[in-house]
């Protein structure tokens, strides 16, 4: 799906407090949600799945970062990542990759 055709359909769903975890990641990837959106929609999901979702944002938050030349703040948010150990989840270890790739260590 082109990107157009991602944001046009992101505007007929809910997003905000109804929004599905996916749906708000993918806001934020395409820049219709702000950092400050992004961190209520990772609390507010179950007790069990607030590390899932921090892992998540911070990956997600470090990749808006690095391409916006922010490396540094970059690095801080891959690391946070990382720390999470949610290690069944890809953003995990694409952390720890993007960290290495940086020549930081996590």
């Amino acid at each position: 799906m082109r990107t157009a055709n991602l944001r046009g359909h992101l505007r007929t769903q809910p997003l905000g407090d109804g929004a599905s975890w996916c749906l708000a990641l993918t806001a934020y990837a395409l820049g219709e949600f702000d950092d400050e959106a992004l961190g209520t929609s990772v609390r507010s999901g179950s007790r069990n799945d607030l590390r899932e979702r921090a892992c998540q944002g911070c990956y997600f938050t470090g990749l808006r970062q690095l391409v916006a030349g922010r490396q540094t703040e970059a690095i801080d948010s891959f690391r946070k990542a990382h720390a999470l150990e949610t290690r069944d989840y890809f953003e995990y270890g694409f952390a720890a990759a993007e960290l290495k790739a940086l020549g930081a260590s996590p």
